[in-house]
């Protein structure tokens, strides 16, 4: 072998070492993905794309019935307003019963959350509503037919973690 068979396996060598620390390191290769709305969210394992648009997705977890859906509600700060609002109206709201309100802080993103079941329906849903200023947007993220709160929690902190911006998309 001469010194260019050699300087082109180190090479080689090199961008296949390159190539796995990217892959390794990456929340958004080989997991699934939605975008709502200039937003791209990494989807926590086990769920797949129910149904999207551009400023909403909701993704669903067939093993289990737990379904997530997002909501992009604009580009200002509007979380906490959000939050109290539709926390006036549950109140208000017979057949809704409010469990807890909570501010909780992950990795420095304060989220609200509204915990409360559908006492409407024939069997009691749990249901919890999120409200998170990320990514310059305020989503509203709710949680359906989670039984664990553990879970909820986990998925929770997986989402807002790994929402990034759509740097394909021209941002405003």
């Amino acid at each position: 072998m001469d010194k260019r068979w050699i300087g082109i396996l180190i090479i080689l060598i090199i961008g296949l070492c390159s190539m796995y620390i990217i892959v390794d390191s990456s929340t958004t290769v080989g997991t699934a993905i939605t975008v709502v709305n200039k937003t791209v969210v990494t989807l926590p394992s086990h769920f797949s794309i129910e149904d999207s648009g551009n400023n909403y997705a909701k993704i669903v977890n067939k093993n289990t019935k737990e379904k997530v859906s997002f909501k992009d509600l604009g580009k200002k700060d509007i979380a906490l307003d959000s939050f109290n609002n539709k926390l006036n109206g549950l109140n208000k709201d017979s057949g809704i019963n409010v469990r807890n309100s909570s501010t909780i802080d992950m990795n420095s993103t304060k989220v609200y959350k509204i915990d409360c079941q559908n006492l409407t329906t024939e069997n009691t849903t749990n249901i919890s509503i999120c409200y998170v200023y990320t990514c310059y947007h305020t989503f509203s993220i709710q949680f359906k037919n989670y039984n664990n709160d553990t879970n909820l929690n986990k998925d929770l902190e997986f989402i807002i973690s790994n929402m990034k911006p759509d740097f394909k998309q021209s941002q405003d």
